[in-house]
């Protein structure tokens, strides 16, 4: 770990153990309904009796001894990096999970940083926002969140207009095969010195810098 490759060569080798694991024909792989990975950690869905999970993880940690994997059991629900997975009337529900040591500050509005990088942490939330499947309960508790932390980090956006922007865009984006492209230009590096700098950059582009 902490090496630059780190992260290929978890995937080459989980990527080997699941092709073998897979292979196998162990009777208790019928119990998994699906199996997503990413890099080295797992999500299953089990349907089977939990005495079994246990001995089929045995299975697992023998193709590789060196290796040993844990297990937790989320039973309804379980929490997968930063999603809640529940099963509600046999069907998966989604919420958004933060620790409870999470906290809500993002690059605060007085800070010395050009705004695209204030706002950057807000168009992040608004995408997952968007993209995973919320209950409408859960995508308004998120919404309201993303307006708290712009509330607390003095950051002035409407977040309602940021979604409704991100939306229609994705509808243009699904009903043409023409993507929309930033027009090239010519780019200058530069430090940034605040407002002069914002000012700079609106005459610069103004001839295509």
């Amino acid at each position: 770990m902490g090496s630059p490759i780190s992260s290929i060569m978890a995937e080459v080798f989980m990527s080997l153990l699941e092709e073998n694991l897979f292979d196998s024909g162990h009777p208790l792989l019928s119990h998994i309904h699906y199996w997503f990975r990413y890099v080295d950690d797992v999500i299953c869905l089990w349907a089977g009796p939990e005495p079994l999970l246990h001995d089929f993880l045995d299975f697992i940690n023998s193709l590789v001894p060196s290796i040993n994997f844990t297990l937790e059991i989320g039973g309804q629900s379980t929490n997968f990096f930063d999603l809640t997975i529940s099963i509600h009337e046999n069907r998966h529900t989604f919420s958004i999970f933060r620790k409870p040591t999470a906290a809500d500050q993002t690059t605060h509005n007085s800070s010395f940083h050009h705004p695209a990088y204030k706002r950057a942490a807000f168009s992040s939330l608004i995408h997952r926002l968007l993209s995973v499947p919320l209950s409408a309960s859960a995508f308004l508790e998120e919404v309201n969140i993303i307006k708290h932390f712009a509330f607390v980090n003095g950051i002035m956006i409407d977040v309602d207009q940021l979604i409704r922007k991100k939306i229609n865009a994705s509808v243009i984006d699904s009903t043409t095969t023409h993507r929309r492209t930033d027009k090239l230009k010519r780019r200058v590096s530069r430090y940034f010195l605040g407002k002069i700098s914002i000012e700079i950059s609106r005459i610069l582009d103004s001839i295509g810098l």
